[in-house]
């Protein structure tokens, strides 16, 4: 009571390194066909932005809120080693998965790294994600927990209402 609630949305979205193998070539009615040359395997290069939106909003309105990028590689490999050598904003985090989308292993690191430990609570955030299998476990459900915080999920068809990254970060 008289503590105001906070709440952190944190969502997903995949995307690809060359787009240009999912859209068509345009060209002057009547005119030639375009010669486009394409890399197609750079169209299946896939990584995935995890997003967090939080309530409120930050002590410096200079730095963003975080944002987690899982590539497209193994785990423990060469390309994470390197990746985490690069000199990446405290803001950002770089993770790898074979399958380029998250796990529920990413989303425990991610969970991590993103969410403060609550030292009461008044300090409890109430952490927003939808019935994305990789959320669904118990240990993203534990890692919640085990920083303080209350874990709710966005049930179907509430997307227009209450999942922001969505609806107004990615339009």
């Amino acid at each position: 009571p008289g503590v105001p609630m906070r709440f952190v949305s944190a969502d997903q979205k995949p995307s690809w390194f060359n787009n240009a193998g999912h859209t068509v070539t345009f060209s002057q009615k009547g005119g030639s066909q375009p010669s486009v040359r394409e890399n197609f395997k750079k169209t299946r290069e896939r990584y995935t932005i995890l997003t967090v939106v939080p309530s409120w909003h930050g002590v410096d309105p200079d730095v963003p809120p975080k944002v987690a990028v899982l590539f497209k590689r193994q785990p423990g490999g060469t390309i994470i080693k390197e990746l985490r050598k690069m000199n990446l904003p405290p803001w950002m985090k770089v993770q790898v998965q074979e399958c380029g989308s998250y796990r529920s292993g990413d989303m425990v690191e991610a969970l991590d790294w993103i969410l403060p430990v609550a030292d009461g609570s008044h300090e409890s955030i109430v952490v927003l994600l939808d019935w994305y299998k990789g959320h669904l476990t118990d240990e993203v459900a534990q890692k919640v927990k085990s920083k303080g915080h209350v874990l709710i999920f966005h049930g179907g068809g509430s997307t227009p209402y209450t999942q922001i990254n969505d609806t107004h970060l990615r339009a």
